[in-house]
Order: structure tokens, then C-alpha cells, then sequence
């Protein structure tokens, strides 16, 4: 994954990247004022879901839930084939990264 992520919030630049430490950054839309980084370690499951709307658009949402007080990261609108790429990789090297998510 680039690390576009640490760079100035585009509407064309992907939502996902990795911080200069090597963990998982979440850029939000360039409306939302947050940005959330999530140690490999600490992703517990990564999971697509498509609504009926979404089907019929293509589209899923990309849910990342970690042990976090914070709760899930979701990333709505990613195009199917997109968000179940993403929720692959994510599983591979998630499932590759030593520590616990507890």
C-alpha cells in the first residue's frame, strides 16, 4: 500500500495507506476531520458488506474492527472488487503480524 495516506486528503487518493511507523492508516473522506492509525496487531476481523442499494450500485463497505474502545473503522462506497481486495491483503498481513489484538 502507498503512503498516500500521510498526504494531503485528495477525493481521488485511496482511503487506505500505512503510516511512517508501518501501521494501518485510514483517511477519511476530505468532508470528515478525522484520521485513524490501527496497529497491524490490533485488527481483530476485516469483512465487506453490501447492502441492497450498494448491489445494485456495485459498491461495498469495508468494515475493520479492531480492539479499540474507538469501535470499527468503516469505508463506504469502495467498488466490490475493491473492497474484497483490500479485505484480503488486509487478512494476509494481519494474519502475518505477530502480536495479539486483545
Amino acid at each position: 500500500m502507498a503512503d498516500s495516506a500521510t498526504s494531503k486528503t485528495h477525493a481521488h487518493a485511496p482511503p487506505l495507506g500505512t503510516t511512517s511507523g508501518g501501521d494501518l492508516a485510514l483517511r477519511p473522506p476530505s468532508h470528515a476531520p478525522d484520521r485513524r492509525s490501527i496497529g497491524w496487531s490490533r485488527i481483530q476481523t476485516v469483512d465487506t458488506v453490501r447492502g441492497p442499494i450498494q448491489q445494485m450500485f456495485a459498491l461495498s463497505t469495508l468494515v475493520v474492527t479492531t480492539a479499540s474502545a474507538a469501535g470499527a473503522v468503516r469505508i463506504d462506497g469502495l467498488a466490490q472488487d475493491k473492497a474484497r481486495d483490500l479485505a484480503e491483503e488486509l487478512t494476509r498481513i494481519t494474519q502475518a503480524t505477530p502480536g495479539d489484538a486483545t
